[in-house]
């Protein structure tokens, strides 16, 4: 070897022997994973909901939904609570709303998540009554115009949601009475018609103000 390799190329193939033998030793220090990072992100935005600090909660929770994991209905309450802590009505009222239809009413924080969605629609109409008031005639007019087919298109949905309601109770009646003889489950009226509504406020969707 010393005939053949000059010393400066024997010390770089050694050196490359030796950092071949040694590096398979050194620990590998792999990503954590994304499940890891989840209880992670949990803990620190657990923390950061205890110090009220709602912009860092509202980020974690971007970072939460970033991993591809679906969010779970109490992260989705929270959300909307940082929301609308945060004056951001409009998202809260979405996030609030999903958390109403998925979780129920035998939802944790279905009570709270109700009367929070109550205050982010004032909330709305505050802002709302206060752009209004920056508006032009021509401007309130196109507004108004606007309002009258969303009041409408609700009705709509009312209606439909009124005889979904009584379907659901026909439906409910003949399922029990059939029950008598059978060992079939069937649903509660009450859960049928929050069927019925969660239908209703989603046909609300294009006719928000």
């Amino acid at each position: 070897m010393d005939r053949v390799f000059p010393p400066s190329l024997r010390k770089a193939i050694v050196l490359s022997v030796f950092i071949s033998l040694v590096l398979p030793a050194s620990p590998v220090f792999a990503e954590p994973k994304p499940r890891e990072n989840l209880q992670l992100l949990k803990t620190q935005l657990s923390r950061n909901i205890k110090a009220k600090n709602h912009a860092e909660v509202l980020r974690l929770v971007a970072k939460i939904r970033k991993l591809g994991i679906p969010l779970t209905d109490t992260i989705t309450f929270i959300e909307g609570r940082a929301l609308l802590l945060s004056d951001k009505p409009d998202e809260a009222k979405i996030r609030l709303k999903t958390y109403i239809h998925r979780a129920g009413v035998k939802g944790k924080f279905y009570q709270q998540a109700r009367r929070l969605l109550k205050q982010a629609k004032a909330r709305r109409r505050q802002i709302r009554k206060a752009a209004m008031e920056r508006m032009t005639e021509e401007e309130k007019k196109r507004f108004a115009e606007k309002t009258a087919k969303n009041k409408a298109g609700r009705a709509r949905c009312n209606q439909q949601y009124r005889v979904c309601a009584r379907v659901s109770q026909r439906e409910y009646k003949t399922e029990l009475d059939a029950q008598l003889s059978t060992e079939t489950k069937v649903k509660t009226a009450g859960e049928r018609i929050l069927e019925c509504r969660a239908v209703r406020d989603r046909c609300y969707a294009p006719f928000e103000d």
